[in-house]
């Protein structure tokens, strides 16, 4: 019985890292094709930063395989690994290269203006882990903080598209902040009271690094904070 179940966990986590090396593989051929249109890469420009980005890559699921650190020692970490990323690229690119680069990496790579974001899959492993989510309640609030990144985004590019006074800017704040609780409050109905504790902690947390990188902007919640 010992051999079977050590068998299934090894074929478990085989097709885990299968599944995510995939992932990962669609991801830096989506980026390498944004770069390429932006930057006009040569062939071997082209191969170097691919080389960097698959390496990055690796590095990044081995992190989020082992989901031994804190959420503030994790975010660091991948601050890190992407500060070290965004060196090695700028190294091959010409003085053109690097400024467009510096316009177009965070739209490529998914930087919000206060850091790296969370992947959906990311966000949804990580309050799997703090939380201790059933598999019901972590599909569950996928599909909600799923179903908000894209609301989210959208309210975003109204935001982006200018028009209206401050007042008005202000309100469209406002109405974003308000939308975030509501999401907030349905991920808080689908735990029970020692998870809805942990997760008011999380956003806490979430909430604080969003202020310290951005002074008087807290917006914290998932999604690396709905605010977000």
């Amino acid at each position: 019985m010992k051999i079977i179940t050590l068998t299934m966990v090894v074929v478990i986590f085989a097709a885990l890292t299968m599944s995510a090396t995939a992932q990962d593989s669609t991801r830096v051929d989506k980026q390498m094709s944004a770069l390429n249109e932006k930057l006009n890469l040569t062939e071997a420009q082209s191969d170097q930063i691919r080389s960097v980005l698959e390496k990055s890559a690796k590095k990044a699921e081995e992190a989020r395989m082992l989901n031994l650190l804190s959420d503030s020692a994790r975010f660091e970490m991948r601050k890190t690994h992407i500060e070290k990323r965004d060196r090695t690229i700028n190294a091959v690119l010409d003085d053109d290269q690097k400024e467009t680069y510096a316009n177009v990496k965070d739209e490529v790579f998914g930087w919000g203006r206060g850091g790296p974001r969370l992947s959906l899959d990311e966000e949804t492993q990580q309050l799997t882990g703090r939380l201790k989510l059933t598999r019901e309640q972590s599909t569950k609030i996928a599909e909600i903080l799923g179903a908000w990144r894209a609301e989210r985004e959208t309210l975003r590019e109204q935001m982006r598209g200018g028009g209206g006074d401050r007042s008005q800017m202000m309100e469209r704040i406002q109405a974003m902040r308000a939308r975030r609780d509501e999401i907030n409050a349905q991920v808080k109905a689908l735990l029970n009271d020692e998870q809805k504790v942990e997760y008011q902690k999380y956003l806490e947390e979430q909430d604080a690094q969003m202020r310290q990188r951005m002074p008087g902007r807290g917006m914290g919640g998932p999604g690396g904070g709905p605010g977000r």
